[in-house]
């Protein structure tokens, strides 16, 4: 191609194709603008996790690593079973959600939610643009650490202490403890990034802070 040609020239059925330096990177550059979640950042890295496309609902904005839970339209109620079951073996309100026909719903964790239970179960953004969210495997994601020797962690709740303030920052975040459907891996350093490759995990924190809120590595 001549010094004057078009770089973004469209290539004709049958003829070969020659990328140009300009084209790559703006392609490149296009790629790195799409693939930015909302809330900040890109994309995390891959981890082997089971993947779910899952629909939002009420006031969700999801963001790059926030723990979500599964919910219910207000219209809409549990799923009866849809084979015989014995005297023994009634679905529990968390089965009828997770199988009934709305189970692909996700909602805001918020700590004061009416009737909120720490075992609610729960998913971790992935992808804000696709809505795909890891419901088991391994993923990064927000702890407050309540105990300094918790290797576990569950859907957040409001404490007796927790003010405005701490129940807006732990909006999105797991809380540790010391036996639940989590299990923490490892802390990341405090300038973490998790959009960025594989990167370095403590299982302990130096400095305990009670209340503290670390991106931690679980296994859900």
């Amino acid at each position: 191609m001549g010094a004057g040609g078009d770089p973004f020239r469209r290539v004709r059925p049958g003829e070969a194709v020659r990328i140009t330096a300009t084209a790559w990177n703006a392609l490149l550059d296009l790629l790195r603008t799409s693939g930015s979640p909302q809330g900040g950042g890109t994309t995390a890295p891959e981890l082997p996790a089971t993947v779910a496309s899952l629909r939002k609902s009420g006031s969700l904005d999801p963001v790059l690593g926030e723990a979500v839970i599964f919910s219910l339209p207000a219209t809409a109620a549990g799923e009866p079973a849809t084979t015989p079951l014995s005297s023994g073996m009634i679905f529990s309100t968390v089965e009828k959600r997770l199988w009934g026909e709305y189970r692909s719903y996700v909602s805001p964790m918020a700590a004061d939610t009416y009737n909120a239970s720490p075992d609610d179960p729960f998913a971790i953004c992935l992808d804000p643009l696709r809505s795909r969210y890891a419901i088991s495997g391994i993923s990064w994601v927000r702890v407050r650490q309540l105990r300094s020797w918790h290797r576990f962690a569950r859907r957040c709740i409001a404490l007796p202490t927790d003010g405005s303030t701490q129940l807006s920052a732990v909006r999105g975040c797991l809380d540790s403890c010391g036996w639940g459907s989590a299990e923490i891996l490892g802390f990341a350093p405090v300038d973490f990034d998790p959009t960025a490759g594989p990167q370095l995990v403590s299982g302990r924190v130096s400095s305990f802070v009670s209340g503290q809120i670390r991106w931690a590595l679980v296994r859900m």
